[in-house]
C-alpha cells in the first residue's frame, strides 16, 4: 500500500481547478460574428440536409458499425486474467498502448489519408478489425498463449477502429451545408453514442 491517499473529494478539487484555470481562455477566444438565423428555418434547413441520401447513409453506417464492431464478450477480461495469466500492469500498459495507437491514427490519417477513398479505408478498417478479432481464437483454443500476443492484437485493433471512426466522422462533415458542420457531427456522435449500450 502507499502511504499518501487521495480522497474524493481531494480529486472533485484537482477537477475543479483545472476546469476554473481554462476559464481565461475562453476569455481571450475571439470568433467573428454571424448574423442570428431564426431556430425555425434553421432547423427546417438541417431536417432537408439528413434527409439527403449521402447523410442519412453515413448516419446509419455510423451506428451499424459502432454496434457491430462494439460487441465484446464480457467473459473476456476476466478469461485473459485465466488463460493467460495476464497481470494488472499488463493490462494498464495495453490501454495506454491503445490511447498512443488511438492518437497516432488520427496523427497518421489527418497527415496521409486525408486524400484515399473513404470507402476503400472503411472496407480496408473492417476487414482488418475482423482479422485481428478472430485472432483471439488462437487464444481460446491454447494454440497461442501469450500476454503480449493479446496486447498485440487488441492494439492493432484500437488502429483500424480509429480508421473507421475517422472515416465516417471525416466524410459526415464534407457531406454536410456550409454553417451546418457542428451540429452534424454533434448528431453523428449522438447517434452513435445511443446504439453503444445495444452492442454491450
Amino acid at each position: 500500500a502507499l502511504p499518501w491517499d487521495l480522497s474524493i473529494p481531494a480529486f472533485a478539487l484537482i477537477i475543479a481547478a483545472v476546469n476554473l484555470a481554462s476559464i481565461p481562455l475562453y476569455v481571450i477566444l475571439k470568433e467573428d460574428r454571424t448574423p442570428p438565423e431564426a431556430v425555425g428555418k434553421f432547423l427546417k434547413s438541417f431536417w432537408q440536409q439528413i434527409q439527403r441520401r449521402a447523410t442519412w447513409q453515413i448516419l446509419l453506417y455510423s451506428m451499424v458499425s459502432h454496434i457491430t464492431f462494439g460487441v465484446e464478450n464480457a467473459a473476456k477480461t476476466s478469461a485473459n486474467y485465466v488463460l493467460l495469466d495476464l497481470h494488472t500492469s499488463q493490462y494498464q500498459i495495453m490501454v495506454l498502448f491503445e490511447k498512443v495507437i488511438f492518437f497516432v491514427g488520427l496523427t497518421s490519417i489527418r497527415k496521409y489519408a486525408l486524400n484515399l477513398s473513404w470507402r476503400k479505408m472503411i472496407i480496408a478498417g473492417s476487414i482488418l478489425i475482423t482479422f485481428f478479432n478472430t485472432l483471439y481464437f488462437l487464444i481460446i483454443y491454447d494454440v497461442v498463449r501469450l500476454p503480449w500476443f493479446y496486447i498485440f492484437t487488441d492494439v492493432s485493433s484500437k488502429f483500424m477502429y480509429t480508421l473507421n471512426f475517422l472515416a465516417s466522422l471525416f466524410c459526415m462533415v464534407e457531406v454536410a451545408e456550409p454553417g451546418y458542420e457542428a451540429i452534424t457531427y454533434s448528431l453523428i456522435t449522438t447517434a452513435s453514442n445511443a446504439v453503444s449500450p445495444l452492442a454491450s
